[in-house]
């Protein structure tokens, strides 16, 4: 009974932190929208920048740390589950059909882990509490039409290497950080190598420096909604 009982409780506790069941009078949608404008107009012409949300943390075997959203990907977006990725462009994008200026990938609605993890807001969920227009599951990243090396900037927080590729479920963070890394050629390497003597600088789209600043710049002023 003591086992039933407690198996009840971390059952509540998981289905308590589903997005779906948080309170009403958060940020608005369109508070997130216009930070994301306040970045967009901010950015240097013909770049991208790349948000990811925050990895999950293991506590022990296949029990979970509470999620907490990056700060920055919450800011920007009001989404709260992990796996995802954010995308704001400095210009208009089009793909042939439509145009956009923003995407954001989410984790795709699975009836089995929902049960165990709590509810998911999904493509759906996301347009229609969040604002989002472009809205796509997590696996659709890896085969849509970017072409990252067009950018005179791609900006994004260099990565730390602490991500784990646990789960069953596919994608998950760890591998669409792989996929990005594969899109946009990207090395840990040296930003100078050796060239007859002399250090010469790689060439590179990639900026992992300046999208901290910007960041850092629109949050240092809180708005009247935040304050509240």
């Amino acid at each position: 009974m003591r086992i039933l009982l407690l198996f009840l409780m971390g059952l509540t506790v998981q289905v308590s932190i589903s997005q779906t069941d948080l309170p009403q009078d958060y940020l608005s949608s369109d508070f997130h929208k216009g930070r994301r404008d306040a970045l967009r107009t901010s950015m240097p012409k013909n770049s991208v920048a790349i948000f990811f949300a925050a990895a999950t943390r293991n506590r022990s075997n296949d029990v979970e740390y509470i999620y907490h959203q990056d700060p920055n990907f919450h800011y920007l977006t009001g989404y709260n589950e992990p796996h995802a990725i954010l995308l704001i462009f400095s210009d208009e994008q089009s793909n042939g059909e439509s145009a956009y200026n923003e995407l954001i990938f989410v984790q795709k609605r699975n009836e089995l882990y929902e049960r165990w993890m709590g509810r998911r807001l999904g493509v759906e969920g996301v347009q229609s509490n969040l604002g989002f227009n472009n809205v796509y599951n997590g696996e659709d990243f890896v085969d849509f039409p970017i072409d990252f090396l067009s950018f005179d900037k791609i900006l994004f927080t260099d990565f730390k290497n602490d991500v784990r590729n646990s789960g069953r479920e596919k994608p998950n963070l760890y591998t669409l950080i792989e996929q990005f890394k594969t899109m946009v050629n990207y090395s840990a390497g040296p930003t100078e190598v050796p060239v007859d003597g002399q250090f010469v600088e790689v060439k590179t789209n990639i900026d992992v420096e300046s999208l901290q600043n910007l960041m850092g710049g629109l949050r240092e002023i809180k708005s009247k909604d935040e304050l509240k």
